[in-house]
């Protein structure tokens, strides 16, 4: 099967901020999505926002190359 093919993209968890479209690089944020810092799973994620003081932040689940977010929940 290709690579193009939805089912075998690879899903990215990524934080972005509430209400824009920045994500978050892991130093900063930037509004670039492939420049955005993926997280292994949402303990990750959720303990990044605790270590960093990340707030009003969403965690995006998003296919590699895809232009839509498949789940979006508030982490804060």
């Amino acid at each position: 099967m290709s690579k193009n093919n939805p089912k075998h993209r690879p899903i990215r968890r990524l934080l972005r901020r509430k209400g824009s479209q920045d994500y978050f690089t892991g130093i900063g944020w930037t509004n670039q999505i492939e420049q955005a810092r993926a997280f292994h799973d949402s303990l990750e994620a959720a303990q990044t926002c605790a270590h960093c003081g990340l707030s009003e932040v969403e965690m995006v689940l998003r296919i590699e190359g895809g232009t839509g977010d498949l789940y979006c929940t508030s982490l804060s």
